[in-house]
């Protein structure tokens, strides 16, 4: 998808996030408020921050000419994806703490009226929530309402060892999916450019003649050729050929793409001729029929 497209997309959705945010904390404002409304608050609150947080970064980032137009945001490749992997296991862990509070949390449990509490804040092994007494009777006496909390019911516990394991699982396949794909990603343009350089490298090694400068000449004369191609490796001959007859070139000058010589032009104007170039390596090039002797 088109960077632009997707940078579209994800404002889109920001806005929308910001727009639900707003009418949640409205609505937040109404009593009673409903731990699912709490829930979604946070939720859609978070993912809106994360998200303008991201476009903070980009914005920075453009500042300092690091963007990636190929990318959403011009961010660094994956940067959308690590976002995405944060939001499912911020969501995970947020519904996971609400059905731990639904089944195992009863809050607390009012024991009776102390005078004094005990020093280790405890009644057995329970932590204790003391307040000053209401009723007349203990508040003028300065007695305290004693409550314990109450301790969590063993389906909680199993729900929450179920969560810690499956919160665990999740951010470990997420984060061998994330530096997977990184790992292969990198591997295959590795790959891709050793493969083209490798194209390159025998493309340039290939003995070709591509074409030569001037395609035609006048009896008699000696003319400077200048031949381009590639993979020549030091010739050792350079010549124009017409059935058993030879031109044989002077004054070779050569590199890799480019060779110029000089050929004393001395056959009569009968057929085209090939030009022929043998390689230092024992290879040969051939452009055939590529040169014409006019007549004076």
């Amino acid at each position: 998808m088109n960077s632009k497209v997707m940078t579209c997309i994800l404002l889109g959705i920001l806005f929308l996030l910001i727009a639900a945010g707003g009418y949640l904390i409205s609505s937040f404002t109404q009593k009673p408020v409903v731990d699912e409304l709490q829930m979604a608050v946070v939720v859609v609150v978070a993912i809106a921050a994360l998200m303008g947080v991201l476009f903070i970064i980009a914005a920075g980032f453009s500042a300092m000419n690091l963007t990636d137009r190929k990318q959403a945001l011009g961010l660094p490749e994956g940067s959308i994806r690590a976002m995405i992997a944060l939001v499912l296991i911020m969501v995970f862990v947020i519904f996971g703490i609400y059905l731990f509070r639904m089944i195992g949390y009863s809050g607390i449990q009012f024991v009776g009226h102390m005078q004094t509490l005990p020093e280790s804040g405890k009644i057995g092994e329970r932590p204790i929530v003391a307040e000053q007494a209401t009723e007349p009777e203990y508040k003028d006496k300065g007695w305290y309402d004693v409550y314990v909390a109450t301790e969590a019911s063993d389906d909680a516990k199993k729900l929450a060892q179920q969560l810690i394991t499956t919160v665990g699982t999740l951010v470990v396949a997420i984060a061998s999916f994330y530096f997977g794909s990184a790992v292969t990603s990198s591997a295959a343009k590795k790959e891709r450019e050793e493969i083209a350089a490798a194209q390159a490298d025998a493309s340039a090694s290939n003995l070709v003649i591509n074409d030569i400068t001037p395609k035609e000449g006048t009896k008699g004369n000696e003319i400077g050729f200048e031949i381009a191609g590639t993979g020549f490796t030091s010739p050792k001959a350079v010549r124009l050929l017409r059935g058993s007859e030879t031109m044989e070139a002077t004054e070779v000058l050569s590199n890799a793409t480019k060779i110029q010589c000089k050929i004393k032009i001395d056959k009569e104007p009968d057929g085209k001729w090939d030009m022929i170039v043998d390689n230092g390596d024992g290879k040969q090039a051939r452009a055939a029929e590529i040169f014409t002797i006019n007549k004076v």
